[in-house]
């Protein structure tokens, strides 16, 4: 397993992402072992100026490198 970053991003970088500053606050890489083979992948927590968060998750795939954004969504009515 390579705990080495393989992208540009790295903690304390700040930049905006669909519209929305935020400063990345940290990393971890985490993995999985699904029939034998390992996969890892690498989550980069995001903060913005109000304590906002999200967690954005690189990893590589069959089809190439792939992103997502994961945030917290409260409705305005519970349901």
């Amino acid at each position: 397993m390579s705990t080495a970053n393989p992208t540009p991003l790295r903690v304390g970088a700040k930049g905006t992402l669909h519209g929305w500053t935020v400063t990345v606050a940290g990393r971890v890489v985490l993995g999985v072992e699904v029939g034998g083979e390992r996969y890892y992948w690498n989550e980069f927590n995001l903060v913005d100026a109000t304590g906002n968060s999200g967690t954005l998750v690189y990893e590589e795939t069959d089809d190439g490198p792939e992103w997502k954004l994961f945030q917290q969504l409260t409705p305005r009515t519970p349901l």
